[in-house]
């Protein structure tokens, strides 16, 4: 059930950035850091719930979607720091990519760390230097493992 909906999506609409963490504390650990910050308030946070991403039309892609025609034009994946978020992150990202919808890119956090376990600095770090969507980053991204 958990793969049909985006946690937080009904409270990002109209939003042009869209950060996806995995679970409600993320989320909320990126909610807090993006309001802190005025300069970012062209974001907000979604969760997956979880390192997984249903592409069904009918799931999560679908509400995906509809945060799209709301004005969505990137989706950054900020899931947690270890290497099986990382490659998941980077799989799913190249479907969405792939559509041609909306822009995406994959932010690293430090090793082992999820979103509510590091600063706001971090999360503005990780947000800055984030990488679009390319087998050749996922592979860089994942051998620093």
């Amino acid at each position: 059930m958990r793969e049909r909906y985006l946690y937080n999506g009904n409270n990002v609409r109209g939003k042009k950035r869209l950060i996806m963490g995995e679970g409600v504390f993320d989320v909320i650990a990126l909610h807090q850091a993006l309001e802190a910050n005025p300069v970012l308030s062209e974001y907000g946070a979604i969760g997956s719930f979880g390192i997984s991403f249903s592409t069904n039309e009918e799931q999560q892609m679908g509400e995906l979607k509809k945060l799209i025609e709301l004005g969505a034009e990137e989706l950054m994946f900020m899931w947690d720091g270890s290497k099986q978020a990382l490659k998941s992150a980077y799989t799913y990202a190249l479907q969405i990519e792939s559509r041609k919808e909306i822009k995406v890119k994959v932010a690293q956090l430090p090793l082992n760390k999820d979103p509510n376990e590091v600063s706001p600095q971090v999360i503005y770090e990780c947000i800055s230097q984030a990488k679009s969507v390319s087998k050749m980053n996922m592979l860089k991204a994942i051998s620093t493992f």
